[in-house]
């Protein structure tokens, strides 16, 4: 697990809206309703 992946979880987990994550490098899938699909990146701006 990067520092990414351990920053991201530490928000969307924590948040409790996601459900069924999934965690992909800087990535995290999940769903919020039963047609409602998210997708969460942290994305670094120099």
């Amino acid at each position: 697990m990067n520092f990414f992946e351990q920053e991201l979880r530490k928000i969307v987990a924590g948040s409790g809206i996601l459900k069924d994550q999934k965690y992909v490098g800087r990535l995290c899938y999940g769903t919020i309703g039963e047609v409602i699909r998210a997708r969460v990146e942290i994305v670094r701006t120099g």
